[in-house]
């Protein structure tokens, strides 16, 4: 995989997105895909961050190709501002296994430390930045509060690219 122009050697990548800020990440699935189905490529949590359920861009090919890959290549985290009130059948909350062992979690609320540390966590005795490559795109808010605290978990900067 490349970013930035960089041959990138690492084992898992996480991907926080807001709104149209999946664009960048859609377009660098695409080949980690094809790695996928030749048995290599890296892990891949994509944390995509909207404020209401009808604003997921992309919700139904993304839980698809979380069903296909599975958790063990993709893990996709869907979190809403504003989720919707009451009782659900599309939004049922926090931990769910999906259909052909999909790793989907849906959750309300913002971008926190507790969903970068379940992002970035990675198997082992490690740091949680080793072998990891972060990326972010979204207001610039979202990418400070990406940045700021996957700095205070210890991902190093070189590690981290902002869109």
């Amino acid at each position: 995989s490349a970013v930035g122009g960089r041959a990138l050697a690492v084992g898992r990548v996480a991907m926080f997105a807001a709104g149209s800020g999946l664009t960048p990440m859609l377009q660098l699935l695409r080949p980690i895909m094809g790695e996928w189905r030749r048995g290599a490529g890296p892990q891949v949590t994509l944390v995509f961050c909207n404020r209401r359920e009808e604003d997921i861009i992309y919700r139904q090919d993304l839980e698809r190709l979380a069903g296909e890959f599975g958790g063990a290549r993709l893990r996709l985290r869907l979190l809403l501002s504003q989720p919707p009130g009451g009782a659900s059948e599309t939004w049922p909350g926090w931990a769910e296994a999906g259909a052909q062992g999909a790793d989907i979690r849906r959750t309300d609320g913002r971008i926190s430390d507790d969903i970068l540390a379940e992002a970035i966590a990675g198997s082992g005795n490690g740091p949680p930045g080793a072998g990891l490559l972060a990326l972010t795109c979204g207001p610039e808010g979202f990418d400070a509060a990406v940045v700021d605290g996957l700095s205070r978990f210890g991902v190093p900067a070189d590690n981290l690219h902002v869109f």
